[in-house]
């Protein structure tokens, strides 16, 4: 057991998976209510994170890992270059955000079930440590929420695809980030 999960963190993975289940199929509404960039960012994030949790479980039991991280390092790199192709063609050819009040008001549910997730005694993140269990980050969440309210009540499709750079940054980071812990 790691120094940065409690014990009791066993015991709350099949609430945090539903959790980060919630969170997937609450932001693929956003998704399909807005066509936004960040929310499709933060989707990707999101199934990663819950590719990652259920990998990283069936991983343990089978002691191989290594794999898992690199096929998640590769789904991340492969999600970064195809998010940041589609938000530099959105910054030269904008599309307008649908239904933004809809899309906006589904976000800030996945906002706040997200910082529940991370936020559960027991599964919170050390600093500098891998966490499995904190399924959703909160900030990719937060800054798709943000994005996609700036596209859509200020009236500038321009401004959905910031957060798709954003999250597509994240990710590349992320993912080269895996393969260096390799």
């Amino acid at each position: 057991m790691t120094a940065d999960v409690a014990p009791d963190a066993a015991r709350l993975r099949p609430a945090v998976a539903l959790l980060a289940v919630l969170i997937v199929a609450v932001e693929a509404f956003a998704l399909s209510a807005t066509g936004s960039l960040g929310v499709a960012g933060a989707l990707i994030a999101g199934a990663l994170h819950l590719a990652g949790f259920v990998g990283l479980l069936g991983s343990r039991r089978s002691g191989d890992g290594q794999g898992a991280r690199v096929f998640l390092a590769g789904m991340a790199l492969t999600a970064s270059g195809l998010l940041g192709a589609a938000s530099v063609a959105r910054v030269l050819q904008p599309h307008a955000v649908t239904a933004g009040d809809v899309g906006v008001l589904a976000m800030v549910v996945a906002s706040a079930l997200s910082l529940t997730a991370t936020s559960v005694p027991g599964l919170r993140r050390a600093p500098g440590r891998a966490d499995p269990e904190a399924v959703a980050d909160p900030s990719v969440v937060l800054v798709a929420t943000v994005g996609l309210a700036s596209a859509a009540f200020l009236g500038s499709p321009a401004l959905d695809a910031a957060p798709g750079a954003i999250i597509a940054l994240w990710l590349l980071w992320g993912g080269v980030d895996q393969l260096r812990a390799r």
